[in-house]
């Protein structure tokens, strides 16, 4: 049986779960633009990760940066399509 451990996460969420994490939890985040034919080709191999690594203090997130430019904005990710 496969079972994943990726959490979508959104500007809320980012901040809750990542920057106010617990101190023995750490988070691996794909940050990636749904536009994005790379983004979308190692979107699998992420989540094959996050289920071949599931510890309880390993947390794993996406998040669509593109849907929260404030976020990008807050974290230097440059979100043109020219980037």
């Amino acid at each position: 049986e496969t079972r994943y451990s990726m959490q979508r996460l959104n500007n809320i969420s980012f901040s809750e779960r990542i920057t106010q994490r617990k101190a023995n939890e750490y988070w691996i985040v794909e940050i990636s633009a749904a536009w994005s034919p790379l983004c979308t080709q190692l979107a699998p191999l992420f989540l094959r990760l996050s289920d071949k690594y599931t510890h309880e203090r390993i947390r794993f997130g996406t998040i669509d940066i593109s849907r929260y430019p404030s976020l990008a904005e807050t974290l230097n990710i440059d979100i043109s399509g020219t980037s």
